[in-house]
């Protein structure tokens, strides 16, 4: 199958399969072959499942010929991070450990699959979801299909990599300080953290509960949809405005924008003005963007610990040396410190529904920068701009500009209210028809 073949939108590849043009075993087929002879370079992928997945194919490919498939979805291929729980597929959350979990797979697989998607296996991630580069000390490094010598992102980069290189069409990640959105953003996929208890957590290995999502990444925005509506069982109707309000969320000068970003946003800027929609600068003064980053790390590191305390029976030495320091720290966190950052965040909370009384969608980088270098240390700022979401519990798109100072796309982010996940994706669909992404 032509390279070409491999990136096909959902609309492409259904349209593909009713006029006989392909059919899901032998896509699949395809895919399984390309991600065998690939994986052993890229490292997207720790796990894959050749027999269910040729069988649910073989179905697919039945009610295809029969002229009654399920819907969009049918016969498209997804793949899952190694901290989600599917039937029959072992459960490691990019540890060494396997993980003793209730067989039944998690909801929003069990709802895709019944719509027919065809899971592929499962995906490469950093070590507990604790980590924003995916170079993992048991299954390897994952590299990024745009330029091998760049981070692919974490925790989730492995979803990042295998969408970006084709290699299954959507692929879903959890995102606890911006493990979806930085990986799309350095990967150039599109990436999605849900407002919470937009899909449900059970089945996934949690990190920190009051800040983890589970959403999609995908290489299209129409496909971001299709997979969130069948994975949320959400309807996204069209967009009920013409004009937007847009909010450009100022930071720090210390978040060092590259020239990329400077310039993309300034497109993004011009776009939406020559669009007639609203665009303003708005304050977020209640917000820290550095304090606020450190408050949802102290957060992460006491949840995680007490998690994989119970995972490993109080055994953390058989995590990493480095994951060992970094939950030995969260188990020896004062009261006092835990109090004032789970204020902190309800302070955030609060406030969060303020900012949305005079804008629809605020506007923000996901990181400084393109995708660093696998050699360079990350910044510890990098995800100051992300993390405001998993404190807020506020749904955010993270979306890729090109640009012609970097062969890296820059990635930027829209965040919208709480609960209103529909509303924001109808808003970034409408933005995207009038070719204000690019």
């Amino acid at each position: 199958m032509p390279a070409s073949q491999f990136t096909l939108t959902i609309s492409e590849r259904y349209r593909a399969y009713t006029q006989h043009q392909s059919d899901p075993v032998t896509f699949v087929q395809d895919s399984l072959d390309r991600i065998e002879g690939e994986n052993p370079f890229f490292r997207s992928f720790v796990y894959t499942d050749r027999t269910n997945a040729l069988a649910h194919a073989a179905a697919s490919a039945a009610r295809w010929r029969e002229g009654r498939p399920k819907g969009p979805l049918d016969g498209m291929t997804f793949a899952i991070k190694d901290n989600m729980v599917c039937a029959g597929m072992p459960t490691f959350a990019g540890s060494q450990i396997k993980l003793g979990l209730t067989p039944k797979s998690q909801v929003f697989v069990s709802r895709l699959q019944r719509a027919g998607a065809i899971l592929l296996g499962k995906l490469n991630m950093d070590e507990c979801a604790f980590g924003i580069s995916t170079q993992n000390p048991s299954w390897g490094n994952c590299l990024n299909p745009l330029d091998t010598a760049r981070s692919p992102g974490g925790s989730s980069g492995g979803s990042a990599a295998a969408v970006a290189a084709g290699l299954c069409q959507f692929a879903f990640g959890t995102d606890t300080m911006g493990s979806i959105r930085m990986p799309a953003a350095y990967c150039g996929t599109w990436g999605y953290k849900p407002s919470w208890k937009a899909a449900s957590l059970k089945g996934v290995v949690p990190l920190c509960t009051s800040l983890d999502s589970v959403g999609p990444l995908s290489r299209s925005l129409a496909d971001l949809c299709a997979a969130y509506e069948v994975f949320a069982h959400q309807k996204i109707l069209p967009a009920d405005r013409d004009v937007i309000r847009v909010g450009v969320a100022g930071l720090s000068p210390l978040f060092q924008l590259d020239e990329a970003h400077q310039q993309g946003l300034q497109t993004l800027l011009k776009r939406l003005s020559a669009q007639g929609h609203h665009v303003m600068d708005v304050e977020l003064p209640e917000w820290d963007p550095e304090a606020d980053r450190r408050q949802a790390l102290l957060l992460t590191v006491v949840a995680g610990a007490r998690v994989w305390s119970e995972f490993t029976t109080n055994d953390l030495g058989r995590l990493s040396p480095a994951l060992q320091r970094a939950f030995d720290c969260g188990i020896t966190v004062s009261a006092e410190k835990i109090q004032l950052a789970t204020g902190r965040q309800r302070a955030l909370i609060r406030a969060s529904h303020r900012w949305f009384q005079d804008v629809d969608l605020i506007l923000m980088p996901v990181t400084p920068t393109v995708a660093p270098l696998q050699s360079e240390p990350v910044a510890s700022h990098t995800a100051q701009a992300c993390c405001l979401a998993n404190l807020t519990g506020c749904p955010a798109i993270s979306f890729p500009v090109k640009t012609p100072l970097s062969h890296l796309p820059a990635g930027f982010q829209l965040v919208g209210p709480r609960g209103r996940d529909a509303h924001l994706l109808a808003l970034a669909s409408k933005l995207q028809g009038q070719g204000i992404f690019g």
